[in-house]
């Protein structure tokens, strides 16, 4: 056989220490593809990982902010504002539990979502304020006030119970899992 350099190669002379080393290249080469397809992998496991981890952040202000708002609808009352409801419980939780789960979730919301969310969340909790500020006001029990803070009253708990039936639509697509969304993630 002539090689590049017109020298010719007697296979009789290979030595086992030869045929060994050229089984061990090749296997080396193997072994590397491989290596290299398990990093993918990782790599893609990770990537999966971290999304999952952003999508529960991302469940959590949900679920906070729904629990905030129905805690309003069904009660009538800001979660953790007034002192006569702070013995209630929703669910599980108190009413300054659920009020202190918001106001993080509200926190947490400038860096987990895009800014119309957090804008809308905000919206929710100074709606919220004012509706606890009018409740708790000595002038709501005198009878020249009393009617039209009522009437203000009962306005902003229709509107927080209007966005709590529409609370999904809050945070948009932000919260969808769909094959399509993970399809073009990994590409």
């Amino acid at each position: 056989m002539n090689f590049i350099f017109g020298d010719t190669v007697d296979f009789t002379q290979l030595t086992w220490e030869a045929v060994v080393a050229f089984v061990a290249v090749i296997a080396a080469f193997f072994v590397g593809l491989r290596q290299a397809d398990i990093q993918k992998r990782q790599a893609q496991i990770a990537d999966v990982q971290a999304r999952a981890t952003l999508w529960q952040a991302r469940l959590d202000v949900y679920d906070a902010t729904r629990a905030y708002l129905s805690y309003i609808a069904l009660k009538g009352a800001v979660p953790g504002r007034q002192t006569a409801a702070a013995s209630m419980t929703h669910g599980a939780l108190t009413a300054p539990e659920i009020g202190e789960a918001f106001n993080t979730a509200l926190d947490r919301s400038q860096f987990l979502f895009q800014r119309n969310v957090h804008a809308e969340l905000r919206t929710i909790a100074e709606e919220a304020d004012q509706l606890a500020t009018l409740r708790a006001s000595p002038d709501i029990f005198y009878e020249p006030t009393k009617g039209p803070m009522e009437s203000k009253a009962a306005a902003l708990r229709q509107l927080l119970v209007e966005r709590h039936k529409n609370v999904a639509a809050i945070f948009g697509d932000e919260l969808k899992l769909s094959a399509s969304q993970l399809e073009q993630r990994e590409r």
